[in-house]
């Protein structure tokens, strides 16, 4: 994927993550203070935001709990590593499952009652789970910039 490509992808994916945290930057901007339930709102589609797994940083609370911030957290830190050292291989399955696996345990031992939620846990088993999807998700776009290069390609006479 082109070098452009990649700082642009890094730069969408950075600014959903910093939504995370736009009540903490809407209290130094009270202007935004207006767009915060929507914003809010916006991330209650992807978070189920139960209030005691929510992060919170200077006494302002984050739109998602902590293994949501750590999946963003996982896709923010592999994009902007691959600004620079672009990824070029096909990830195995084993990969997604290394990622996957932890944070399914997780969740079922805190949901059967066998330990408590734990934050910290949560949100790592979130950031394993992020950068291993991450890997595809790449993958997908460079498959679909190539597909679309290929379709426009075929149209020109």
């Amino acid at each position: 994927m082109k070098f452009s490509y990649r700082i642009i992808l890094f730069l969408l994916i950075f600014f959903w993550t910093a939504g995370i945290f736009f009540e903490f930057f809407a209290e130094e901007f009270p202007l935004l203070l207006n767009f915060v339930p929507f914003v809010k709102k916006g991330y209650s589609l992807v978070c189920h935001q139960q209030p005691e797994k929510l992060v919170y940083i200077f006494n302002t609370e984050s739109f998602v709990c902590s293994r949501c911030m750590g999946i963003y957290s996982g896709f923010l830190i592999f994009a902007f590593i691959n600004i620079f050292f672009e990824i070029k291989f096909d990830p195995p399955f084993k990969l997604f499952l290394i990622g996957l696996i932890p944070a399914l345990i997780d969740s079922v031992l805190v949901t059967l009652g066998i330990y408590h939620y734990s934050k910290a846990a949560a949100g790592f088993t979130g950031f394993l789970l992020g950068t291993s999807v991450f890997l595809y998700f790449y993958r997908s776009m460079i498959e679909l910039i190539a597909e679309k290069r290929r379709i426009t390609f075929e149209k020109i006479p």
